[in-house]
């Protein structure tokens, strides 16, 4: 099998048509091969050729053959294009768009065509101008190679397409969407040549314009001067910058739209300020230029072409509208807040309109000549008004609203005091009395009249019925009081009578009224109930004096006499155990030590020839009883002592071998009226005797020279 490779490679110089043909044969052949370039381009016109054969076949320039030795079937396979062409071909026609681009266009981008030598294509670039050719190996028809390229191969068609080899033919160009065309390939994310609006940054926006370069990629942002326009293929244009403002007049302003053109031209709120026309000049200002506006209720200020308010000037009378809005202007007939008095009592004052007011009524007096602007009201009373000044003179209020000197009623000034409104009157002058009957008396108000009579403490003294009369007296006629315990005073003509003596006592406190004669006794006397003292008290009444006389006392006058009985601690008995005889009995058995034993019951008998002690004084004893110690006068000298009535003035009983004597604690006890006395006796035994017991055997005692009574 014979492969032949024939390459052609066809170019147009000086209108002469040149070729070049290759033979190559393989399994044995020989080939040749003859490579050919148009010159056209260097003006050019002649090309070389070389050659060779081998049995059977030859080749020449200008034409082109071959038989193989064998007389075998021969084949022809296109060479795909050189890569290298290709691109200098894609480059050729992007120089060539431009230049057609320049021109205003020829074709629609993307089109192709063959040469008019048949033997290459061109192609319509984005500007719409015929690209370089690029040659083709086996010729060209429908504007496409043919028999050009092997396999599946690709190439670029233009900027923005390309071709897929197929059955030895480029196949028709297969636009690229919105890419570029990059060795055979769709690239890239925009078509040569296109452009778009773009912010500064390439982020979405409008100030700027990005192109797209030959391998599909923006190019860095160019600034627009005024707006970028357009949504598909942007350019730069408009007069202004979207946004930009204008003063079209003193109140009207334009604004750039988003296609760079100024808008229609609007009325500013208040003022457009800035040079009409200049671009930045703005609605602005606070108020309408030409417009006047209240700047107080007696100034007002015009708006200037700044669309600021200027100095304010004063009007003749009130400016009228509303203070800091457009309206206002000068009017009225009197300057607001300015007043008049219309009467003595009432004013006018000027409105923020500047009219006079209805007139209304002051508070006091409307002080000024009426109907003088700048009169007003004031004075701290209403003319003709009166006032109490005290209980008995009243004030009168003159036409400056003034008090007047207070004067003297004729009786009393009636109401409370500074209280407008009081004034002279009544029928008498307050705190005047007067005697209603010879008891009564009646008191002028502070109204000047006379009060509710009230009856005197004791007389009414004076005429009744004449002003001066008044309760006097030191006392109530009929009434008494007592001056001591036992004398009362009685009432008579309003004054106390000579004391007389009570019978028993004057009942009620000294010098109060209604103490009188009572009682059942003489204040300060005693008197005995049974053995209880009582004492007469100041309403002649008996009481209790104190407690009731004790047993071995008595109550003689009113007052306890005898002995005290009301503390008491027992005796020691039986070593330093007591034993209390009102109960018991202390029974001793004599010796040089005596002994004692404390025995149940006050009458108790001893035994063992002990000696009963029933008592040692009188407390222990009954009522009326009084204690009796004895002893024998001889030996062993045995003692005892027994409670025994003794008459007043006597001694104990005397006993047959017995010595006796009273045994005491308090001199009250003792009947023979003698001093109870401490003393020692006989083996040094310690009793207290009603009397010295010292020449009285067998006791023979000395007094203790300690006891209150001993000698």
């Amino acid at each position: 099998m014979i492969h032949t490779r024939l390459g052609i490679r066809l170019a147009l110089a000086g209108g002469a048509l040149a070729g070049a043909l290759v033979v190559a044969s393989c399994g044995g052949s020989s080939s040749t091969g003859v490579v050919g370039k148009s010159d056209a381009a260097e003006g050019d016109g002649a090309y070389g050729s070389s050659g060779g054969g081998s049995s059977g076949g030859s080749s020449s320039g200008g034409s082109s053959g071959g038989t193989s030795s064998g007389g075998a079937d021969t084949s022809t396979e296109a060479s795909p294009v050189d890569s290298t062409v290709a691109e200098g071909a894609a480059v050729d026609a992007s120089e060539a768009a431009a230049e057609a681009s320049s021109e205003g266009g020829v074709c629609s981008s993307g089109t192709t065509r063959c040469t008019t030598a048949g033997d290459g294509v061109e192609t319509c670039n984005a500007s719409g101008a015929w690209g370089p050719s690029v040659a083709c190996a086996s010729g060209c028809a429908n504007g496409m190679c043919t028999g050009a390229c092997t396999g599946s191969a690709t190439q670029c068609s233009g900027t923005s397409a390309f071709q897929t080899c197929s059955n030895g033919s480029w196949g028709a160009a297969t636009p690229c969407t919105n890419q570029a065309c990059v060795s055979g390939a769709c690239a890239g994310v925009c078509s040569p040549g296109s452009t778009q609006c773009v912010a500064a940054d390439g982020s979405a926006g409008s100030t700027s314009v990005e192109t797209c370069g030959m391998t599909g990629q923006w190019a860095a942002p160019t600034a627009c001067t005024n707006v970028c326009v357009g949504t598909t293929g942007g350019a730069c244009g408009g007069v202004c910058v979207p946004g930009q403002t204008k003063c079209s007049s003193d109140t009207q302003v334009q604004t750039c739209g988003a296609t760079g053109q100024w808008g229609a031209a609007t009325t500013c709120s208040n003022a457009c300020v800035g040079t009409v026309g200049t671009v930045g000049s703005a609605c602005g200002g606070v108020c309408v230029p030409g417009t006047m506006t209240c700047m107080s209720d007696t100034t007002i200020s015009t708006c200037d072409m700044t669309g600021q308010w200027a100095a304010a000037t004063a009007c003749a009378d009130a400016c009228l509208g509303i203070m800091g809005e457009s309206g206002g202007t000068c009017g009225g007939v009197c300057v607001p807040g300015q007043t008049k008095c219309s009467s003595d009592t009432q004013v006018q004052a000027c409105d923020g309109t500047g009219q006079w007011a209805a007139a209304t009524t002051c508070g006091n007096a409307c002080v000024g000549t009426v109907g003088t602007v700048g009169t007003n009201c004031g004075g701290v009373c209403v003319p003709g008004t009166t006032k109490c000044t005290s209980d008995t003179q009243q004030a009168t209020c003159d036409t400056t609203g003034q008090w007047e000197t207070a004067t003297t009623c004729t009786y009393a000034c009636v109401g409370t005091v500074g209280t407008v409104g009081s004034s002279c009157g009544g029928v008498c002058v307050p705190g005047t009395t007067s005697c209603t009957s010879g008891t009564q008396q009646a008191t002028c108000d502070d109204t000047g009249e006379w009060a509710t009579a009230v009856t005197c403490a004791d007389v009414c003294v004076g005429t009744v019925g004449a002003v001066g009369g008044a309760c006097g007296g030191s006392c109530s006629p009929g009434t008494t009081q007592c001056i001591s315990d036992t004398q009362v005073e009685t009432c008579t003509a309003g004054s106390w009578g000579s004391p007389t003596t009570c019978t028993d006592a004057c009942v009620g406190a000294a010098f109060t009224v209604g103490g009188n004669c009572g009682g059942s006794c003489v204040p300060g006397h005693v008197q005995c109930t049974g053995q209880q003292p009582q004492l007469c008290d100041s309403t002649g009444t008996w009481q209790s004096n104190g407690s009731a006389c004790q047993v071995q006392q008595a109550c003689v006058g009113g007052v306890c006499t005898g002995v005290d009985c009301s503390s008491y601690t027992a005796p020691v008995c039986q070593g330093t155990s007591t034993c209390d005889l009102h109960t018991n009995t202390c029974c001793v058995t004599e010796g040089f030590t005596p002994t004692g034993v404390c025995v149940a019951g006050n009458d108790a008998g001893c035994t063992g020839g002990a000696s009963p002690f029933h008592c040692l004084y009188a407390c222990e004893c009954p009522a009326g009883d009084s204690c009796c110690g004895a002893i024998e006068t001889t030996y062993p000298y045995a003692g005892s002592a027994t409670c025994q009535a003794v008459a007043s003035g006597g001694s104990c009983p005397a006993v047959t071998g017995e010595a006796t004597a009273q045994l005491c604690k308090q001199d009250a006890e003792c009947k023979n009226g003698q001093a109870c006395i401490a003393q020692t006796c006989n083996f040094n035994a310690k009793f207290k005797f009603c009397g010295l017991q010292s020449t009285y055997g067998p006791f023979t005692c000395t007094a203790d020279p300690t006891d209150a009574g001993g000698q």
